[in-house]
């Protein structure tokens, strides 16, 4: 069944198809001038590897500047080396900040930082520190949580299991004479 359209869509169909066909045609038109570049662009390197080997002649060959040789290690005085400065203790490469009283390890473009640069960065360093505390308290107090609910529960289980190996309570023998009555009267 062939498709039918209105005389109304018709000037949209028409508009549609002309416009995808000017798109084939671009895109058909930028794939041959790619094309064109990328040939042009080879005989460029060929045209001027065929220029560098008619330079060159066989049996051309390269030879590299000859360096003097290092004098014998033996006939070389060593200088004095500079003794290297000792390393601080682990104590001393801490500083003091006086405002969190606790040892802090300083990044060193931190020692010359100004005033203003060093509380900005201290303020965010004791932001940080808090909100870790806070999960690690928040962290340990679930694990309590945790540890009391298992408790509480290994007891109940205890107990439970208790009562179901615990042997019922003796029962009183049956009266003879009264049972004996009763199933025949």
């Amino acid at each position: 069944m062939p498709l039918i359209v209105r005389e109304e869509d018709q000037a949209a169909e028409d508009a549609y198809q002309a416009a995808l066909a000017a798109v084939y045609r671009e895109s058909e038109e930028d794939e041959q001038r790619r094309a064109e570049v990328a040939e042009e662009e080879e005989a460029r390197y060929e045209a001027a590897m065929a220029h560098a080997l008619a330079l060159s002649a066989a049996g051309d060959c390269v030879v590299l500047p000859v360096a003097p040789p290092s004098p014998p290690r033996c006939l070389i005085k060593p200088e004095k080396q500079p003794e290297p400065e000792p390393k601080p203790s682990p104590i001393e490469r801490y500083s003091w900040t006086g405002v969190v009283r606790e040892w802090v390890r300083a990044p060193p473009v931190w020692m010359g930082a100004t005033p203003v640069q060093e509380a900005a960065y201290l303020e965010h360093w004791r932001q940080i520190r808090v909100a870790k505390k806070r999960c690690d308290v928040e962290y340990l107090e679930m694990l309590e949580r945790d540890l009391e609910e298992e408790q509480r529960e290994a007891e109940e289980e205890a107990h439970q299991a208790a009562a179901a190996q615990a042997p019922a309570p003796a029962q009183p023998a049956p009266d003879m004479a009264a049972l004996w009555n009763t199933s025949f009267s």
